[in-house]
């Protein structure tokens, strides 16, 4: 069973250096859910742990690399170790639009019927 969704956020992102542009972005399935999740949870954020069967470092490294703004701060727990928890610097806003459809052609090949003559002429008799 796919977990994906078909959710997408239009996020804005107020520049954080004066005179420079803000940042406009779409993002699409799980790391739009991610972000959704982030936003609503606010400065007390997320570790590993709060979102079990997720890999919260993929969906934020993909957030970080296109431009969204992310904290985080080692915590230790009870058994002595540690983790980390990320959350949203602010600033941040979004919207939930409609999931792109997609824009790429599938890879499958169209089918091809061989043809057995040999100057490419069609048969007229297609009873096999």
């Amino acid at each position: 069973m796919s977990r994906r969704c078909n959710l997408a956020l239009k996020v804005n992102r107020k520049s954080e250096t004066p005179g420079r542009p803000g940042l406009s972005i779409t993002l699409k399935a799980g790391v739009a859910l991610v972000f959704k999740g982030f936003a609503e949870r606010g400065k007390a954020g997320f570790t590993t742990r709060d979102w079990p069967g997720y890999d919260l470092r993929h969906y934020i490294r993909e957030m970080k690399n296109s431009g969204i703004g992310i904290d985080s701060r080692w915590e230790k727990n009870a058994l002595g170790g540690q983790h980390k928890r990320w959350w949203l610097r602010d600033g941040h806003s979004y919207e939930e639009i409609p999931y792109p459809e997609k824009t790429r052609a599938s890879r499958r090949r169209p089918l091809k019927l061989s043809n057995s003559n040999a100057n490419g002429e069609e048969c007229e008799d297609l009873n096999v």
